[in-house]
């Protein structure tokens, strides 16, 4: 991340208030039970984030709209799909009025600022979804502001969008 960056984070982050964190479709589907040998499970996320602007004037606030999709896969190969899951979030912000941010800046907001929101709650999802379905317990780690993910444009599933 550029200083400037950096910069621009700091101020949208000092001008932003989470208001609401709406948890809008949680889906864990089982695969195929690991066959023996293959207890070990590994998490594969794909994250789609979206940022909304309120077309009302004041435009005082956006929405950052998540959308995961964790894959957990044998650690064979080839992998073998053992459980699906789907978590989408809408997190709705306010902005001090006067704030004017570009849409960069909110992206790079909600993928800092909005990642260490909702993140938790895909933890504890995807660790109750494994639990439930009865698939090897997974945890992933905490959120680190600047870790690499597998971002995905909200236009295409296929292509991505950031590394």
């Amino acid at each position: 991340m550029s200083q400037i960056q950096r910069e621009a984070l700091s101020k949208l982050a000092g001008a932003c208030t989470l208001r609401e964190l709406k948890q809008m479709h949680m889906e864990a589907t089982f695969v195929q039970e690991p066959s023996t040998g293959q207890a070990e499970v590994t998490p594969e996320l794909e994250v789609m984030l979206q940022i909304a602007r309120s077309p009302a004037e004041p435009k005082t606030e956006f929405a950052a709209i998540f959308r995961f999709n964790v894959a957990l896969n044998t650690e064979t190969e080839p992998p073998v799909a053992v459980a699906k899951m789907k978590f989408n979030a809408i997190l709705v912000y306010s902005a001090a009025e006067g704030s004017d941010f570009t849409d960069d800046e909110l992206n790079l907001f909600g993928q800092t600022n909005g990642m260490v929101h909702v993140w938790p709650y895909l933890r504890a999802f995807v660790q109750n979804s494994c639990a439930q379905l009865g698939t090897p317990v997974v945890t992933l780690p905490p959120f680190r502001i600047g870790q690499t993910l597998q971002w995905h444009s909200p236009e295409s599933s296929d292509a991505p969008a950031r590394s």
